[in-house]
């Protein structure tokens, strides 16, 4: 997995790429490293997609603390 990503894709391109809103402002960001909240768009329980604020990382499962994942 790589630690640090940049989204910069207005509001209006993610809507026309996959039909999913987000309930927040999606802002450019340069830096995104792991921990950080970001902007995702994931399958909902009713099979559509929805977008959503996840936070950017990986925590192994053998990891006591989540804070390895930094």
């Amino acid at each position: 997995m790589c630690g640090r990503f940049a989204f910069h894709s207005p509001r209006e391109a993610v809507l026309a790429a996959f039909g999913v809103q987000f309930p927040f402002e999606l802002e450019p960001r340069y830096n995104i490293a792991p921990s950080q909240q970001v902007a995702a768009i994931r399958r909902a329980a009713d099979g559509a997609a929805e977008g959503v604020s996840l936070r950017w990382g990986l925590v192994p499962f053998w990891a006591r603390e989540p804070g390895i994942g930094n």
